[in-house]
């Protein structure tokens, strides 16, 4: 039996098998360290075959670093990468009002790719999102939308893993959603600085982060839904 998956891409039948030639180095090591800031036990444990009682997890924890603050402004819906040009000039609005609230500071909008042009983001949604140090003079992010991956891609990649305890696809998207965020908002490098940063989030999706909210009327009358 040979697990995989299947799918039409383009007008053409795909096979997706697995590949274990990183799963096999891992189980053929006495012991793995996983250096991840965001990857939780069950998802390894889902990726790698481990069983999750025998992942350790350690955290590193920090009394020094910036404060963060995280603002949620909603009424955008998903400000995803297809939005229409009337939702684009209510985004260009609500960051013109976010930047008058924060004069005097150094802010930097992340966006889609194909949407990067029309915000001027300096920040793209996963290519700039990870392992980037680029963004650390900046103190005021202004995200828009969220840095979700290809829903088809990631259910691909979810059906041909095998586990025994594997969670469902809607909990093991959701925990890929998570990560992205956590990582596109570690671009502030908050723990090696001090004083105040802020992320601005506009998107009505939940965020797996507390934050204040805000209506978009509430940043600019310009921004608000019509």
């Amino acid at each position: 039996t040979i697990t995989g998956t299947i799918s039409i891409q383009y007008g053409k039948l795909v096979v997706h098998r697995i590949q274990d030639q990183h799963r096999n180095i891992i189980h053929a090591a006495h012991a793995n360290i996983f250096l991840d800031a965001t990857a939780t036990a069950e998802l390894i444990s889902f990726r790698t075959s481990i069983p999750v009682e025998r992942i350790l997890v350690c955290e590193a924890i920090h009394d020094q670093g910036a404060v963060v603050h995280h603002v949620q402004v909603k009424d955008f819906g998903l400000a995803g990468k297809k939005r229409a040009d009337s939702t684009d000039e209510r985004i260009k609005a609500a960051i013109a009002g976010i930047k008058n609230q924060h004069e005097g500071c150094n802010p930097v909008e992340f966006d889609h790719l194909g949407k990067s042009g029309v915000t001027n983001a300096k920040g793209v949604h996963f290519r700039d999102s990870r392992g980037e140090n680029s963004f650390m003079e900046n103190d005021v992010f202004v995200h828009v939308g969220l840095p979700m991956p290809n829903i088809g891609a990631v259910r691909i990649d979810y059906e041909i893993l095998e586990c025994a305890n594997a969670p469902s696809f809607e909990a093991y998207y959701q925990d890929i959603c998570d990560a992205e965020v956590f990582q596109e908002m570690g671009r502030d490098r908050a723990l090696r600085r001090d004083g105040n940063i802020f992320h601005y989030w506009l998107t009505d999706l939940d965020l797996p982060l507390e934050a204040q909210h805000m209506k978009a009327a509430d940043i600019s009358i310009d921004a608000a839904s019509q």
